[in-house]
């Protein structure tokens, strides 16, 4: 058999985005953020649960005025009341289970109009959907936490919640003043 000519060798140039490997690479990278981003909202939500069961329950005049505030607005199904020292202002906690924690000074304060202002925001926030829509938020931010536009937007939706919130409670002038002065 006679030897068989070979070409000499040709070293290709491949660019490294042409690489087959880089759209595995970037997807492993996706994931890792995600995971990363996923475990921070986990170990939230951990904290919040572990301040909810670490609440007590709300004097009965509370509770009471909480359910009258609760029929003014129209809410039917309430969040769980509960009042705890780890907080200095109000807020709600949790998507499915949710709970408006009051800070112990709001609950033993004589102000019954600053009392019922912070019941009816939360109040208000729960009858909006704003938890639902911060578990949006959140996942979104999970998915898309490469984007500094989705973490801009974010801060956005919490600010327009907020504003949202604070216009649905007020109905006219002499309560906006009210309202002003409770803030």
């Amino acid at each position: 058999p006679r030897p068989v000519p070979v070409a000499p060798l040709e070293i290709a140039q491949v660019h490294p985005w042409q690489s087959p490997h880089w759209p595995a690479l970037l997807l492993t990278l996706w994931w890792v953020g995600v995971a990363l981003c996923a475990l921070c909202a986990a170990l939230d939500r951990i904290r919040t649960w572990r301040l909810v069961r670490s609440t007590a329950p709300v004097p009965d005049n509370v509770e009471q005025l909480y359910l009258a505030e609760a029929r003014r607005l129209g809410v039917r199904l309430v969040p769980l009341l509960v009042q705890t020292d780890r907080l200095e202002s109000p807020a709600i906690a949790g998507t499915l289970r949710p709970a408006i924690l009051l800070p112990t000074w709001l609950c033993a304060t004589e102000d019954a109009a600053r009392l019922r202002w912070c019941l009816r925001h939360e109040l208000m926030h729960w009858k909006l959907g704003d938890p639902f829509g911060n578990a949006l938020r959140q996942l979104t931010q999970i998915l898309f936490f490469f984007t500094p536009l989705v973490w801009w937007a974010g801060r956005q939706w919490e600010a327009a919640m907020e504003r949202a919130c604070d216009r649905a409670i007020v109905a006219s002038e002499e309560e906006l003043t009210e309202y002003a002065h409770q803030l």
